[in-house]
């Protein structure tokens, strides 16, 4: 469940995932939010660094024109394209692989003299084909730890949300447990 969610922001996410869908290269799916965002404190340029030099040369170029990468003082946002298969949401192998270089880029920053206080954690939020908004903790380490892929992934399977292996095979998709209470 929820807490309360504040409208003006709630309509703010929604302009910038509209505007995404509009601008970014076609691609099926609901636009999402992933957000990686320390549970205190700031993870931006001017607090961070040295972490945002490595997310520049590190996660800027696997980027494509249906991920983007926003620098925000409460953490990066990828805006991408969630898919359904199989009646789950799934996301793309490169949206799993941008999330463990940003936290990894945060705890190399660290070793450089960057703060890292707080926890981070990973959020899936958007809107459903209906337009009720959702949002899923997918991940949350302490400060100065590593996140591999593999984690990610677990994280996104025990919500619920699937990984597609490639963007080009659709029908390679890791599946989330059936077990899993959605």
């Amino acid at each position: 469940m929820l807490a309360a969610v504040d409208p003006h922001w709630l309509n703010k996410l929604r302009f910038h995932l509209a505007d995404f869908r509009a601008t970014a290269f076609p691609a099926r799916g609901l636009p999402c939010s992933v957000k990686l965002r320390p549970e205190s404190g700031r993870f931006d340029r001017e607090h961070s660094p040295h972490a945002y030099q490595i997310i520049e040369s590190t996660v800027r170029p696997i980027l494509t024109s249906r991920h983007w990468l926003l620098d925000h003082s409460t953490g990066p946002e990828i805006l991408t394209f969630a898919g359904r298969a199989l009646a789950e949401l799934t996301l793309c192998e490169t949206t799993v692989t941008t999330m463990a270089r940003i936290v990894g880029a945060r705890v190399q920053g660290a070793r450089l003299g960057d703060p890292c206080e707080a926890a981070l954690t990973a959020l899936v939020r958007g809107f459903d084909e209906h337009g009720e908004y959702f949002e899923r903790t997918v991940w949350r380490g302490a400060p100065k730890e590593e996140a591999s892929p593999a984690d990610i992934v677990a994280g996104l399977a025990a919500q619920g949300i699937g990984v597609l292996a490639t963007p080009h095979h659709p029908s390679r998709t890791i599946r989330a447990p059936a077990s899993v209470n959605r």
